[in-house]
């Protein structure tokens, strides 16, 4: 016995469903929420239909509304699946010949459906069935298939039948049996039961509309083009049909309004290779157009019904199965079997279904104005804003019986014509028109007198502007309402929640693998992680016992490629070391291990030779520092020159920066202040001999910045370098040729094919330096650092470019380090702070900088300095 069945407990517990999304905060509790039901990761602003029925409904009267739609969706599932194997039975015509249309059929006429017809049903439903295991997320694929295949289909068989049958001139042809209705009903009202007819196949792609547009990449993909480009198709497709069936019918003197019976009809009249190959990719392009109209119009649909009313126990995947199985209780083949009947169906779904499409549109847009709160729709209590009256909104209700009730006689007159009026039979052709417009006019009414709420207490006085609920990242929860994910957090916040126990390792490690699944296929950040791997070692962390934790305990690092770690490959971004493994950890990692880090994100540990560290901070709107050179081993590191190379750090916070600067033991001679004032600070701003090649989001940033500590009631100074510094950079270009020369003559002898030509210029001394010049800038740099030390010690700190401007464009360079090189020459400690924008919205960080060994100083200062930039800088973190 597997573990499950063990008990009644143990079976109850396996068969609950999944409360929220892997490494996400689940919002509301297990009775009406769970995973599926859950707004869609990771900014998509929709939900499921049984989600947005509560706050129009009620909590529970939208249960009523729920079920109606899930029972329709059956029988739609049923039927769809019927025209499919119809159209399967004629691709197997097409393949077998006569063996299959001469198929003995062994059951009554009663059936109403025949052996061969039964018999393709299931064949098909087996092939659907499959499908019903596949999350919606997952399957736009068979759509995109579907769109391209289907015009082909469609306006193929419409010239054959255009260039075989009599043309467009013979649409204006009528059976007998149209002629008779034509006498009996005026042409008006016959309209009218037309466009009724046609709004009831529409219905149910009107009210399943949520369930598919929270997959939405934008808000804009689900919308009025989309909305207009449904009607134009549904007109282009009736045409298509209209005019190939009468086109025909001029030919052979017989309309055939099923698809299947007018393939069957070109084969009974050209049964040739070509007909059969024709009718075959038609057939086959139809039924695929079946299968994918039946997951996203039935299953999917029936699946969010069945997890807004069980969300405990049934996901929108388990909900897809149980329709498909009732798909064939339903028998659809006697649905359809009685025209009339089946006609009245669709009319009745109308009046239905019209009302309550009227009513949410009335009060998303008239009413509440877009503004949807989510905590509330997952909110059961009597306290919840969509509990309304005993968790029914009675104005919905009584607004939705009042349409209803305009259709209802005439529904009556569908099947028992004698007992109603003929004014009763026209008003319930006109259904959806007179059931959606009255439902709607009494909402309208109703909530003129009994007031809607559109916040929850407390929130009362929040705008009422057009969906602000939903703008500026609010994502329909008011500041503070929503409980941070864990991978939003800064390392500091998640340190703090693991000590408190109110954030294991492992849930905090699902989160940030969650997050780096959905952005890094676009990010491609990174070169090797191994998620089963990172789980293990959470898992293990979290056996750990608190007296026993070290200072980074579960904090998530991740590492450079190019610093040694036993347990992975260390590659140094090149395929001369394509899955090379070291065998020990680097004296960087040995350290981070024992203070118990795991080996992931959101730290980031990297080196700096010339700007690696600064400028990837501003490029990305993080904090980064670069201590002082060789204030951090760099045992087990590739290196490219000793006298450059620097291991620092990226992260969210400077709080993050200073627990690393805690765990390296970076210390100053004389301990900082715990915290420092801007105000009354003296600060220096140096824009540095490179200057001119200062784009126009860092000439803005740098002015931004002085502009806003002086606010803050800091003194800003304008400085220079001394006249005979201004060949840093040239020192810094030559000492890093030279350095690599050495650095990288092992590479070059065993692969030079497969070294970057950059790499190969320093080896082969494209730049002819002597070593007289190295000598010179070695030296020139040795005698600048005390001096430089000197200038940037008579202020609090010194305010320096990142960067050039924003991140290039594409992927070809990494960007310009012409405003890093003087400094990492200088060995002195820098610290990007974020807070700014460039010209195309892109971040643009500027730096800090102190003396050297002053690194614990420069932290303090950034910390104050990061918190004005931050709010006032303009430029605005997604995290």
């Amino acid at each position: 016995m597997t573990a499950p069945f063990q008990s009644k407990g143990a079976f109850v517990e396996w068969i609950k469903a999944p409360e929220t999304h892997e490494g996400r905060t689940q919002v509301g509790d297990s009775r009406w929420s769970n995973k599926d039901l859950e707004p869609t990761p990771p900014e998509q602003r929709t939900w499921t239909c049984p989600v947005l029925a509560r706050s129009v409904m009620g909590m529970y009267g939208s249960y009523f509304f729920i079920f109606i739609r899930a029972i329709v969706c059956i029988i739609w599932y049923g039927i769809q699946t019927y025209y499919g194997a119809n159209l399967l039975s004629v691709c197997f015509r097409c393949i077998f010949g006569n063996s299959w249309d001469n198929w003995p059929n062994m059951l009554p006429a009663g059936a109403d459906v025949t052996s061969k017809q039964l018999l393709a049903f299931f064949l098909l439903w087996l092939v659907e069935f499959p499908f019903t295991w596949v999350h919606p997320t997952h399957i736009h694929y068979i759509y995109t298939v579907k769109g391209f295949i289907m015009p082909f289909a469609c306006f193929g068989l419409f010239g054959w039948c255009m260039s075989y049958g009599t043309g467009i001139s013979n649409i204006g042809a009528a059976s007998v049996a149209g002629a008779s209705a034509a006498a009996k009903t005026p042409v008006g009202w016959a309209i009218m039961s037309g466009i009724n007819v046609i709004m009831g196949s529409l219905s149910p792609m009107l009210v399943n509309q949520p369930d598919l547009a929270r997959y939405c990449r934008e808000p804009r993909d689900a919308g009025w083009l989309q909305g207009a480009c449904v009607f134009f198709a549904k007109i282009l497709v009736f045409f298509l049909g209209l005019a190939s069936t009468t086109s025909l019918q001029g030919a052979w003197g017989k309309a055939y309004w099923n698809l299947w019976d007018l393939l069957d009809a070109i084969l009974d009249h050209y049964w040739n290779p070509t007909a059969r190959a024709g009718v075959f990719f038609v057939s086959f392009s139809f039924i695929l157009s079946v299968l994918a109209t039946n997951f996203g119009a039935n299953s999917l649909p029936f699946g969010a019904d069945m997890t807004g009313l069980f969300p405990r126990y049934l996901t929108i995947r388990r909900g897809q199965i149980i329709c498909a199985i009732l798909g064939i209780v339903v028998l659809p083949w006697k649905l359809i079997a009685n025209a009339s009947a089946f006609i009245s169906f669709l009319g009745s779904y109308n009046i239905f279904m019209a009302p309550l499409c009227a009513i949410i549109i009335f009060d998303y847009i008239l009413v509440r104005k877009g503004n949807i709160h989510v905590p509330s729709l997952y909110n059961g209590s009597k306290e919840g804003l969509y509990w309304f009256k005993s968790g029914v909104n009675w104005v919905g209700v009584f607004a939705w019986i009042g349409g209803t009730a305009m259709g209802l006689p005439g529904l009556v007159g569908q099947y028992q014509p004698q007992i109603v009026s003929q004014p009763a039979k026209y008003m319930y052709m006109m259904g959806w028109v007179l059931t959606f417009f009255t439902s709607a006019i009494l909402y309208a009414v109703l909530v003129q007198f009994f007031k809607a709420k559109v916040y929850p207490p407390g929130y009362e006085n929040a705008p009422v502007d057009y969906e602000w609920l939903a703008k500026e990242g609010r994502d329909g929860f008011f500041e503070g309402e929503r409980e941070v994910e864990p991978y939003r957090l800064t390392a500091t916040q998640a340190s703090a929640k693991i000590r408190a126990g109110e954030l294991t390792v492992e849930e905090y490690a699902r989160s940030l693998l969650s997050h780096i699944g959905e952005r890094d296929p676009v990010v491609k950040a990174w070169e090797y992680l191994n998620p089963e791997q990172v789980i293990a070692q959470a898992k293990a962390m979290d056996a750990i016992p608190p007296e026993k934790r070290g200072p980074l305990h579960g904090v998530a690092i991740a590492v450079k490629d190019v610093i040694y770690t036993k347990d992975m490959p260390t590659q140094h971004g090149s395929p001369i070391y394509a899955r090379d493994a070291p065998k020990v950890d680097a004296g960087s990692i040995i350290i981070l291990r024992q203070a118990g880090a795991l080996l992931l994100a959101p730290i980031g540990l990297g080196t700096q030779t010339g700007g690696s560290t600064i400028r990837p901070g501003s490029f990305n709107g993080i904090y980064a520092l670069k201590p002082t050179w060789n204030s951090i081993t760099r045992e087990g590191q590739k290196i490219y020159s000793l006298i450059l190379d620097t291991l620092g750090f990226f992260a969210r916070s400077v709080e993050d920066l200073q627990l690393m600067a805690d765990v390296f033991d970076l210390k100053d001679d004389e301990p900082p202040k715990d915290t420092f004032a801007v105000k009354g600070a003296k600060f220096a701003l140096l824009k540095t001999m490179v200057w001119p090649q200062a784009g126009p989001g860092t000439q803005s940033a740098m002015t931004k910045a002085a502009d806003l500590l002086k606010a803050h009631g800091a003194e800003v100074e304008e400085i220079e370098f001394d006249p005979e510094l201004q060949e840093l950079p040239q020192w810094h270009a030559t000492v890093l040729h030279s350095d690599g020369r050495s650095a990288f003559l092992p590479d070059y002898r065993a692969a030079k094919d497969q070294l970057h030509e950059f790499l190969i210029s320093h080896v082969d001394n494209t730049n002819k330096i002597s070593r007289a010049e190295q000598l010179e800038a070695f030296d020139n740099i040795a005698i600048a650092r005390p001096k430089v030390d000197k200038m940037l010690g008579k202020y609090d700190a010194v305010l320096v470019p990142s960067v050039v401007d924003e991140a290039p464009e594409g992927t070809s360079s990494t960007g310009s380090a012409a405003f890093n090189a003087p400094w990492t020459a200088l060995h002195v400690p820098v610290v990007n702070i974020p807070g700014f924008e460039g010209p195309n919205g892109m971040p643009v960080g500027v730096s800090l900088v102190a003396p050297r060994y002053h690194d614990r100083h420069l932290l303090v200062v950034s910390k104050a300095v990061g918190e004005i930039f931050e709010a006032e800088g303009g430029w605005k973190s997604a995290l």
